[in-house]
């Protein structure tokens, strides 16, 4: 995607895939909950578009349900 996406790594956390246990949604089904919203990777890529970060809510009505994008916890750094 050109010189400014930091690509080839995973971004955000990746999900324990520990059947009928931790993110496991389906009694031991395998089907686990992604830790990492689209919503939030969508605020980090808009705010690189230029969007500030008080309007992401706007754009992005859900961004409350989540943890901060921004945060450099959630690493979401997948843009230099």
């Amino acid at each position: 995607m050109g010189g400014m996406v930091n690509g080839g790594q995973l971004f955000g956390t990746h999900p324990d895939l520990a059947i009928s246990q931790g993110l496991d949604a389906s009694k031991g089904r395998g089907r686990w909950i992604p830790i990492t919203a689209t919503t939030q990777v969508n605020s980090v890529m808009a705010h690189w578009f230029g969007v500030p970060k008080q309007e992401i809510p706007l754009l992005f009505p859900s961004i409350n349900n989540f943890s901060d994008p921004f945060d450099a916890q959630e690493n979401l750094n997948f843009i230099k």
